[in-house]
């Protein structure tokens, strides 16, 4: 059985597989040759599994599903970048690309035979991030389609893909080490949930289309996190924003009004509107950004988009937010840690259950961290001291 899929074209970090394996500690360090074998058979493994499971999530079986070759992957320093995991399904190939820096998967793809082809030619392919592959001709870099870079700027990509990616290697050790240390800050996976409650009646649930219990179910559907919004920022304008969990959960909310079919974006660029939401939250370094500031920067975005919409305040009942989820409507929201401190992030789903007397609510959150596309929720037993709500819809 075969089904042509469209290729992403630009893709954001799968962060639901980077949190298994950041949580499991799936890699290793290799430090001798048996150590490296075995690391790379885990990568490889790593890359069959999860187009396997693309494939049986959308109820496809095939005859053959097997790595056909792994490629090595180069920066413009000859060091090698990435991996890239050739599958063969029933002689359709479908490729994975692993950066090595992160030990995550940076990009895939299904049906890309010609692209395959590349990667089986024998050459020396060079990496410069997601969608940048070239070799070298008489000197000079070439991509895919036959075109040449300029070196400059081939350098340029491949400096900032080590960058970011160090960034994002260091925060997401950083993130693990506060999570560990604070197993009860009220945001938790699926998995969690059905630990809590396997014995308990699940009365009431809905997610958003293209949302699901363990991560994200819409073709090409992909949000972002704080951490790749503030460095692409840095790069662009030599700044590096902190506080920036607000702007991060705007830009998320206008990912899936953009999915969804609306030119929500400013200039259809992520990076140039959140470097907007900058601006209309009066963000300053050092600093966060109010709710009321974040909610007023959506409406102005929104109208100088064009669109009428619709923009309800939720409060903070468990209520409201359902009833935005029925209507089909995403919300902001924002977590309040005390007087001064809260976190801002997208509700796009709810679960209740109740056992005895006893009811268990939970909002589905892209939590504008790495584990933004994992399948996240807030308990509202959870840690915080209160939250402010409101939904956006165009009409």
């Amino acid at each position: 059985m075969k089904k042509l899929f469209l290729k992403p074209t630009r893709l954001a970090l799968i962060t639901l597989l980077a949190v298994i394996i950041a949580a499991s500690g799936f890699f290793i360090t290799a430090r001798t040759a048996a150590g490296q074998a075995f690391a790379d058979f885990c990568r490889v493994e790593l890359a069959r599994d999860f187009i396997s499971f693309q494939h049986r999530s959308r109820g496809l079986e095939y005859d053959v599903l097997e790595v056909y070759t792994t490629v090595n992957l180069y920066d413009e320093e000859h060091n090698v970048a990435a991996k890239a995991v050739i599958i063969d399904r029933d002689g359709e190939f479908d490729y994975v690309i692993i950066n090595l820096i992160t030990e995550q998967i940076d990009e895939w793809g299904i049906n890309e035979g010609e692209l395959a082809a590349h990667f089986k030619s024998g050459e020396r392919i060079y990496f410069g991030g997601a969608l940048t592959f070239s070799v070298r001709e008489d000197g000079e870099y070439v991509d895919f389609n036959g075109v040449r870079l300029d070196r400059t700027e081939f350098v340029r990509r491949t400096g900032d893909f080590r960058e970011v990616s160090r960034h994002r290697r260091d925060e997401s050790r950083r993130q693990r080490t506060i999570t560990s240390s604070n197993p009860n800050d009220g945001l938790l996976s699926w998995l969690e949930i059905v630990g809590r409650h396997h014995s308990h009646t699940n009365i009431d649930f809905r997610y958003l289309y293209g949302i699901g219990r363990n991560g994200i179910t819409g073709e090409r559907l992909s949000f972002t996190c704080q951490l790749t919004l503030n460095i692409m920022h840095f790069f662009r304008h030599g700044l590096q924003p902190t506080g920036t969990c607000g702007p991060t959960m705007q830009v998320n909310l206008l990912i899936y009004l953009r999915w969804r079919g609306f030119n929500v974006m400013i200039n259809n660029s992520i990076d140039d509107t959140f470097d907007r939401t900058l601006v209309l939250t009066n963000w300053r370094p050092g600093g966060g950004t109010s709710f009321t500031a974040n909610i007023n920067s959506m409406r102005t975005i929104l109208t100088q988009q064009g669109y009428n919409y619709t923009m309800q305040t939720l409060g903070s009942s468990f209520a409201g937010f359902r009833n935005s989820i029925l209507n089909g409507h995403p919300a902001m929201m924002q977590i309040h840690l005390g007087s001064a401190f809260g976190h801002g992030v997208v509700v796009v789903g709810f679960e209740h259950f109740r056992h005895g007397t006893a009811n268990f609510h939970y909002l589905r959150i892209i939590d504008g961290w790495e584990s933004s596309n994992a399948g996240r929720f807030v308990d509202f037993n959870g840690f915080f001291n209160g939250i402010s709500g409101a939904s956006f819809w165009i009409v």
